[in-house]
């Protein structure tokens, strides 16, 4: 897994690639300035001249202060090297980038590289599964799950953990968080597949399946695991349950992650699969936008008794031999339709693309050099754009053509066709 790189880090390398701003690593700022520190660093004291640093040059402040704000240059002293902003700061920032005037403002970098970030995917192994975002790869984790007490969050796990990103509720005291509520039939078996682990060696990670109309736990016939441990490393959890009711109606299901023990509690669950055993149709979360963004389905096994996601492996594509899958659009969502009922736990590959960046502390673990030739692209495009409507014309009144079409066209170009860009090869069966 690559290290995560932060939003504020991809911008201050794209304003000196593209040399579209001057990025200060250190300085001592107040609300209405900002001087320069480095010792033995001139790039704001010098023999230069107020042209070097036009008056109105956009302003983002990447550390110190209020992180993420925005302002403007309405004054620069060259020979202290002091640089007034209007208007003011919340707080003094010790980093900041200066950008040159033709970005307009700050913030339309920002949207451009957030939109980069956004075209940039990855192929994933991602689990089918009837539970809302049971694979945790939405944004926000308060539309799909609610803590009790505490704090709900998504985790993405750092190598060589291989769960990839998990669910985690930590609080001061015992807590629990639980998944939206899924309706079922009354009566039917469930499956489900997951892995748990407490973070400290005071605390207990338990997993429980939760009757809602009654307010109870239903019970489970654990095939690999018990539902509670105080493990620091992730115990899989394989089962079945019935649906509890006598009426449709009734039956009402969610899964729920709880933390107890003494300290500061933490506990994490991995991917949860689960689904009825008979069950030929699978939902997709509106996330996955379409059948052009899923690829093969496959088989997942191996994990031992005492082991975790970290012994998984995977068969060969399932949906070959006559066995086909299908989708259908569901207004907010598709559905995959196999012509045969899975018989264990299945994980499919999926085009998984990135979230939005807004804060400059956000990061993203895909390859920063990916990011940056899409945020090219997106940069100067927006450049393109506005130079164009800007109607710059000849002598003769011809359109001028804009000097960064060329520079958007190779971006794109060299973006689309990078090492970087993954697809979904040798997809069978699918009808």
């Amino acid at each position: 897994m690559p290290a995560t790189t932060t939003f504020a880090t991809l911008l201050s390398e794209l304003a000196e690639e593209l040399d579209l701003g001057l990025v200060i690593s250190a300085g001592t700022g107040a609300t209405t300035t900002i001087t320069e520190s480095d010792t033995g660093v001139s790039e704001l004291r010098g023999p230069f001249s107020s042209k070097a640093l036009p008056i109105g040059s956009p302003v983002s402040v990447i550390t110190g202060g209020t992180v993420g704000e925005d302002t403007y240059v309405s004054d620069w002293n060259v020979s202290t090297g002091v640089v007034t902003l209007s208007p003011a700061i919340t707080t003094g920032a010790t980093g900041f980038i200066i950008w040159k005037p033709l970005v307009k403002h700050a913030k339309n970098i920002e949207k451009a590289v957030s939109r980069a970030h956004q075209k940039c995917h990855r192929v994933l192994k991602v689990p089918l599964t009837f539970v809302p975002d049971g694979e945790m790869l939405a944004a926000t984790v308060a539309d799909y799950w609610t803590a009790s007490a505490g704090t709900g969050s998504y985790q993405s796990l750092a190598t060589p953990e291989v769960a990839g990103r998990v669910l985690q509720i930590s609080h001061s005291s015992a807590a629990n968080i639980q998944s939206n509520t899924i309706p079922a039939r009354a009566a039917d078996t469930w499956y489900f597949e997951t892995a748990i682990r407490a973070t400290t060696d005071t605390d207990t990670a338990t997993f429980t399946v939760q009757d809602i109309l009654n307010s109870t736990t239903v019970s489970v016939t654990y095939q690999i695991g018990d539902g509670a441990t105080t493990s620091r490393a992730f115990q899989t959890l394989r089962g079945v349950f019935t649906i509890p009711g006598t009426a449709d109606t009734d039956a009402r299901i969610a899964f729920r992650l709880a933390v107890s023990g003494s300290g500061t509690l933490t506990a994490q669950m991995a991917p949860l699969i689960a689904y009825p055993q008979n069950a030929q149709s699978f939902p997709f979360t509106n996330r996955v936008l379409g059948p052009e963004r899923i690829g093969n389905f496959y088989y997942a096994y191996g994990e031992a008794s005492t082991g975790g996601p970290d012994e998984r492996a995977y068969s060969d594509p399932i949906t070959t031999g006559g066995k086909t899958v299908g989708y259908s659009h569901e207004g907010d969502h598709i559905v995959a339709h196999f012509n045969f009922a899975p018989v264990g736990p299945v994980y499919y590959d999926e085009l998984v693309y990135g979230g939005a960046l807004t804060a400059m502390a956000d990061t993203t673990i895909l390859a920063p050099q990916y990011v940056k030739q899409w945020a090219k692209a997106e940069i100067y495009d927006f450049l393109m754009r506005g130079e164009m409507l800007a109607g710059h014309k000849a002598d003769n009144g011809a359109p001028l053509p804009s000097i960064f079409r060329p520079l958007r066209n190779a971006a794109v170009k060299e973006a689309t066709w990078s090492q970087f860009e993954p697809e979904l090869l040798n997809v069978v069966g699918r009808r």
